[in-house]
């Protein structure tokens, strides 16, 4: 073999070294990093929350350029209530270190939801890398089950009357005894003046809401089947009657943010506890499409009434 085919040889030998070494390069860039997602649980109720946790480990100043949470959006029923901040830590005893985010997730349909894996994208001293997460499953289960048993709603406990709860009963016939003296003073004959001009006094919240819930009761949505139009009739006269009576805005509020309320408003725990249950089942009949028994629609509409009556004014008795 002379000298000018050995070195086309080596050349040739050379120039294949260099192109597996080129297309095994991904590959070895790619196995230095590591990405895993895991759930808080596998198994929630519907409305219920859970942690979608995701770490990305590789060498020590690596950069993450993009974690692709937009693909959570291609789960139907699934849906990404917040996403936390990526804290960065360093692996102890080695030069690596990792990368965590936290996502929280909700759903409002019941089955088994396959999450997709997460692409993302990475890179360390300029060479970049396409990293993918493991794919997980999240089981939603229903919130009532035939197991389920809601205890009845429990009537309020009244006093015993004593001598001194009467004396309001002095206190209204003295009002009348002087409401007509002032009658039939106001009744003399006067000379004529111009008319003055009276402002009708506003009706008391407990009224309005009294004379809606009669209206709603009347129109027995339930036995028609209107469950979900019910509960959103019943619960608006619920937040339209706390807004004028305590002045809290809860048209404007969601559920949860009423129910952490209702004590800062002064009512009475045992109410604060019934109105929490009532708009929870509430939300799952109008957003869940969760079911209730008929008679447990009543007793909502019961439960609003009595509690109404209780701010009802003293002269309106």
């Amino acid at each position: 073999m002379d000298g000018h085919t050995s070195i086309r040889l080596f050349m040739g030998a050379a120039w294949f070294v260099w192109v597996l070494a080129i297309s095994g390069m991904p590959q070895v860039v790619q196995a230095q990093y590591r990405a895993e997602a895991r759930l808080d649980t596998a198994s929630i109720r519907v409305g219920d929350r859970v942690r979608l946790h995701l770490k990305v480990e590789g060498p020590s100043g690596m950069l993450v350029h993009r974690i692709g949470l937009d693909t959570l959006r291609s789960v139907q029923g699934i849906e990404r209530v917040s996403s936390g901040e990526q804290i960065t830590e360093p692996v102890a005893g080695t030069s690596r270190e990792v990368l965590i985010q936290e996502v929280q997730l909700t759903a409002f349909d019941t089955g088994r939801f396959q999450i997709p894996p997460i692409p993302i994208e990475v890179s360390s001293r300029g060479q970049r890398a396409q990293l993918e997460s493991n794919d997980l499953v999240l089981e939603v289960r229903s919130v009532l089950t035939d197991s389920t048993t809601f205890a009845p709603i429990k009537n309020i406990i009244r006093e015993p009357l004593k001598v001194r709860d009467f004396w309001i009963i002095g206190v209204l016939l003295l009002v009348g005894i002087v409401g007509y003296i002032f009658y039939r003073y106001r009744r003399r004959p006067r000379p004529e003046v111009n008319p003055e001009v009276v402002e009708s006094k506003p009706r008391p919240a407990s009224a309005i809401a009294l004379e809606k819930l009669t209206a709603l009761e009347a129109a027995d949505y339930p036995a028609k089947g209107e469950f979900k139009y019910y509960q959103s009739a019943l619960t608006y006269i619920l937040r339209e009657f706390i807004f004028h009576q305590f002045g809290y805005n809860a048209l404007e509020a969601s559920s949860e943010e009423i129910q952490q309320q209702l004590a800062v408003l002064g009512i009475d725990e045992s109410w604060v506890t019934q109105l929490s249950a009532l708009l929870t089942r509430a939300d799952l009949v109008k957003f869940a499409k969760g079911t209730l028994p008929l008679e447990m629609h009543y007793a909502a509409l019961d439960s609003v009434r009595s509690l109404v009556q209780c701010y009802v004014p003293e002269d309106n008795t």
